[in-house]
């Protein structure tokens, strides 16, 4: 038996899969491991370069895609190592990353779940060394801490290098494959075993490089889609559980606001289309067709063209709700407003100085206003303190109506998606009415 069952789930992946498996020749682990990889029905040649480029991997092709949380489930099933480790195809491993990693689940039992240090194979920068989720909006954000080089504990740590026993992986059931078709499995899993009462931890010894986003593409359509229908899944997960902020309108609305308008106008497609069901399992077939073909529509806006929803499809435009001639107008005022000059580089944060109703309105009042500006970001705080105090000549007026009508806006979309969970507005009604 191995002492590690390693999974790769490939969904067109032909290209960088040769790569992936040169780094493989030098992994090592006491015991050895046995790789399986699954392939999601990729329309290029990633079975076939898989054949060639893994010899001894067991591969299972899929006829339809079934997402990441499933094929690693499935995997899983199939293999026999007792441990389980998970990689993406679009990884290059160091010779002792599966050491690093096993050794740590050996070491300390209280450790559930271990994850990589990622870097970036063009310039070698701190790409991932664990991450953290907001609480209140379930946002993750990648810790990146360059001179990390000591283990520590972590929110969670993600999937394209990560491992756990099979006897814990088994007794939580493995990655919920509602999280279709990919994001937000790996946090859920960290959340579970650390409910559990053991560790999420990041090894710095297990270093390994990452292509990120090269399935669905880094902070396209498709995948603010795939991450935002996701995240409100987290999002409907806490309200069955009762565990959802009183104060999680606001904020959602607040950190919507302050994002570019494909962000923000997708993340609100999801909420019109009904929050995802908390239940595990896999969505059914319809519902997986539409998900994915949602996310085919989405695929093509990346780069500049998402600042710019003129330059969207019309049938994107319908898809996310900008008619026409509010994307025209969008753009224009896109042209006009830049932030303040003074402010080019800007990392402290600045203080509160604005008193005015539509600040209060975003931002709220006092420690609660330093908390939230800090979660939105120094530069949108700024942005919207030079609109304030007239440090620009553009507009002023007409841009303050429109940032109300902004938030207020978001914040009806938001109350219309959750009128189906009673649950949020009986705990809002009881701590209002304290």
């Amino acid at each position: 038996m191995p002492t590690v069952t390693l999974v790769i789930v490939t969904y067109n992946s032909s290209d960088v899969l040769p790569a992936c498996a040169a780094s493989l020749v030098q992994l090592t682990v006491v015991g050895g491991y046995e790789l399986i990889i699954v392939d999601n029905a990729s329309h290029d040649e990633s079975v076939a370069v898989a054949r060639q480029h893994f010899p001894s991997a067991q591969i299972i092709t899929n006829t339809q895609n079934r997402g990441f949380a499933s094929a690693v489930n499935q995997a899983v099933v199939a293999g026999t190592g007792r441990i389980v480790a998970t990689l993406n195809p679009d990884t290059e491993v160091a010779p002792m990353w599966l050491t690093a990693l096993v050794d740590a689940l050996d070491r300390d039992p209280q450790i559930g779940i271990v994850g990589s240090a990622i870097t970036d194979p063009r310039d070698g920068h701190m790409l991932h060394s664990g991450g953290e989720y907001d609480a209140i909006t379930f946002r993750t954000t990648h810790h990146a801490e360059v001179n990390q080089t000591s283990e520590a504990d972590v929110d969670y740590v993600t999937g394209a290098g990560m491992a756990m026993r099979r006897s814990d992986w088994q007794r939580l059931g493995g990655f919920d494959e509602g999280f279709f078709p990919a994001y937000f499995e790996d946090l859920d899993l960290c959340l579970r075993v650390r409910a559990g009462g053991q560790r999420c931890l990041f090894v710095p010894q297990a270093q390994l490089r990452h292509h990120e986003s090269t399935a669905t593409g880094k902070q396209s359509g498709a995948f603010y889609f795939y991450y935002h229908r996701n995240r409100w899944r987290m999002i409907s997960k806490a309200l069955a559980m009762g565990h959802l902020a009183t104060d999680f309108v606001q904020c959602e609305a607040q950190a919507l606001c302050a994002t570019n308008i494909l962000d923000r106008s997708v993340a609100l497609l999801v909420a019109r289309m009904g929050l995802p069901t908390p239940q595990a399992g896999l969505p059914d077939e319809s519902s997986q067709t539409a998900i994915l073909q949602i996310g085919k529509r989405l695929a093509p806006l990346v780069g500049d063209a998402y600042q710019d929803p003129a330059h969207w499809p019309p049938e994107v435009q319908v898809l996310l709700g900008v008619h026409p001639v509010v994307a025209h107008q969008v753009s224009l005022d896109q042209q006009k407003i830049k932030p303040a000059d003074s402010h080019p580089a800007l990392q402290s944060y600045p203080s509160l100085t604005s008193q005015t109703p539509l600040f209060a309105r975003l931002f709220g009042s006092g420690w609660v206003a330093n908390v939230r500006t800090r979660l939105l970001g120094p530069q949108f705080v700024v942005f919207v303190d030079a609109l304030l105090q007239h440090q620009l000549a553009v507009q002023t007026n007409m841009l303050r109506q429109g940032l109300v009508v902004d938030v207020l806006q978001v914040e009806l979309i938001i109350r219309q998606a959750l009128l189906q969970h009673a649950l949020y507005y009986q705990s809002m009604y009881e701590y209002e009415n304290k």
